[in-house]
């Protein structure tokens, strides 16, 4: 009543050192690792990417800011949208 959910956009740019180590834990997992990261896909954008600016980003992060509780619930991951003027 009142009060708005808000939304945070996060950037985020492919890090190879962290995606090779991601893939070989993944590998050494015997694959368990790439099932929490499908449960998961934010952990998945954490350990395979690094946070830049919304400019230079890959994917981004959106955030849903609920009200009710102040605590951030990531909402979803995307491919990055480039607009044309």
């Amino acid at each position: 009543m009142g009060a708005e959910d808000q939304m945070e956009v996060y950037g985020y740019k492919r890090d190879k050192v962290r995606t090779s180590v991601s893939w070989l834990l993944i590998v050494l997992s015997g694959g368990s690792l790439r099932l929490v990261f499908h449960w998961w896909p934010q952990l998945m954008l954490y350990a395979t990417h690094r946070q830049c600016p919304l400019d230079f980003a890959e994917k981004v992060l959106l955030v849903l800011m609920l009200y009710a509780t102040h605590r951030q619930c990531p909402l979803d991951f995307a491919e990055k949208v480039l607009l044309v003027h």
